[in-house]
């Protein structure tokens, strides 16, 4: 789950606006992500463990393997 179009949209309009900082880029791309995985964990609401994983030291555990399938 990554930041993709939404991150570079916003990280387009954030250069724009005068930010230069790699790491303030960074950051609304990380955002971007946040954004992205909330999306995915509220369509997925039944499966979806409290929460959105933002330190990936901590474990998490599901209940069962989950798939994927888009058309």
């Amino acid at each position: 789950m990554g930041g993709g179009k939404t991150a570079r949209i916003y990280q387009e309009a954030a250069r724009k606006l005068g930010i230069v900082s790699c790491g303030d880029l960074d950051l609304i791309g990380i955002y971007a992500t946040h954004i992205n995985a909330h999306l995915v964990r509220n369509v997925s609401y039944e499966y979806a463990v409290e929460g959105i994983i933002d330190d990936f030291r901590k474990k998490k555990y599901f209940r069962e393997k989950i798939h994927w399938y888009f058309d």
